[in-house]
């Protein structure tokens, strides 16, 4: 059995941030294990690579969340220039089509404008200077989002961690998790690993593994299958930064809606759908994970999540947005009102997860446990964004318990500025 004293299970970018902070921060010998043969397979190479300052998403001043996504931000890009990694600074705009999207815009504008981010209205005939074929009465801008790739971001802080003397157990899926006395166990397909500590990173996986530990017991997972579309090569040119719609509330949480985003490979991803997934890892239209099926259906928090009318039509729509192609496109048109159906074609499928608590509420901030040995980072937000500052974050946390000679620390999670420069 190899000892380590700290494993890492997860290979997206959350996990190699992880890796990266403890290597070059400390004496600690590292290892990360990752199911896949290659990193970066799941969340971190399937989304649309933004970096969110705050209007998109429901940033509040304040919060952990608010200042993980300012700073993380800030940090991805210059990590990104720092190692010659593709990025994109163009800005992103929040558009409204309609005087309550308009009213929604200037309330959007009073919670994020005490947020440490540049910030100006444009008016419609600003909003057809930078991008000539999107239509809209207002927006809010912000130059301060970037796109970025994110699969080749996790595999530069996983050679950096590997630089600083990590071990990668590639191919090599963690199917059981034990305590025995101060070590963690994990049974993996290649045989056991002990960790002196656990850093659980494994994304949608990340609840399932936690709860054999008896964590996470407080909530239940639901997982959401997300179809990404791109603009056909013909029409790629016609965007240049990333647009989003305004979101009207009542909604899902942090459902930013169908929006265009212009990549570092001049990609330009549409969408995504939202409908419900059924497993973690169900990419194809016909996948499915009767364990995970059960599992949903027998679920009081998520029927109790389910059983809203606003969760309903928010399921029925983001259904028909799926599975019709013309609904997808009206859509688009708010935005974008001369897209055709032959200048869209699917791309890639991204699969992410709500954390739902026993009232069915879904969690909306960063939401992490710890207890004897092992940190469980079961949401992580706002996803991308926040990688760097999070990784830092978990890091120090690990570092603070060897170094006070217990790694069995449990309890509330220290603030940020208790840990590290945020």
């Amino acid at each position: 059995m190899h000892t380590h004293d700290v494993v890492i299970v997860g290979g997206g970018i959350f996990g190699c941030s992880v890796a990266k902070h403890l290597a070059e921060g400390s004496d600690l010998d590292v290892a990360l294990i990752e199911k896949e043969q290659h990193l970066a397979q799941h969340q971190s190479g399937r989304n649309s690579g933004t970096l969110h300052p705050g209007l998109a998403l429901n940033l509040k001043p304040g919060t952990r969340k608010a200042r993980f996504a300012i700073e993380g931000g800030r940090r991805l890009r210059a990590y990104c220039e720092d190692n010659d990694l593709p990025i994109r600074n163009e800005g992103l705009m929040v558009v409204g089509s309609t005087p309550a999207e308009c009213a929604r815009l200037e309330e959007v504008h009073d919670r994020v404008d005490s947020l440490d981010i540049d910030l100006s209205w444009l008016e419609s005939d600003e909003i057809e200077r930078i991008e000539p074929n999107i239509t809209g009465e207002r927006a809010l801008y912000t130059r301060d989002s970037s796109t970025v790739l994110t699969a080749d971001i996790t595999y530069s802080l996983a050679n950096d961690a590997w630089n600083a003397g990590t071990d990668f157990y590639m191919g090599c899926q963690a199917t059981g998790v034990k305590r025995r006395g101060e070590h963690i166990d994990l049974t993996t397909d290649k045989g056991d690993i002990r960790a002196n500590y656990l850093v659980n990173a494994a994304g949608v996986w990340a609840p399932k593994l936690a709860k054999k530990l008896g964590y996470a017991t407080e909530y239940d997972i639901i997982p959401f299958r997300g179809q990404y579309y791109e603009l056909t090569t013909e029409r790629q040119d016609e965007i240049r930064t990333n647009v989003y719609p305004t979101s009207m509330p009542p909604r899902v949480p942090n459902s930013v809606g169908v929006h265009f985003t212009r990549r570092p490979d001049n990609k330009v991803i549409v969408g995504p759908t939202g409908m419900i997934a059924l497993g973690p890892d169900t990419y194809g239209p016909t996948d499915m994970d009767l364990e995970t099926i059960l599992e949903t259906a027998g679920s009081s928090r998520f029927w109790k999540f389910i059983g809203s009318k606003d969760t309903l039509r928010i399921a029925w729509t983001e259904l028909n947005k799926t599975y019709r192609k013309k609904n997808f496109l009206d859509h688009c048109r708010k935005l974008m009102p001369d897209i055709q159906a032959d200048d869209i074609k699917k791309s890639y499928v991204g699969i992410s997860h709500y954390l739902v608590d026993d009232s069915g509420t879904i969690q909306q901030e960063s939401v992490f446990e710890r207890g004897p040995n092992s940190i469980h980072l079961l949401r992580p937000k706002p996803g991308l964004t926040s990688s760097l500052s999070i990784g830092e974050y978990v890091s120090a946390i690990t570092l603070r318990q060897f170094e006070e000679g217990d790694a069995s620390g449990t309890g509330q999670l220290p603030d940020p500025d208790d840990l590290a420069p945020l």
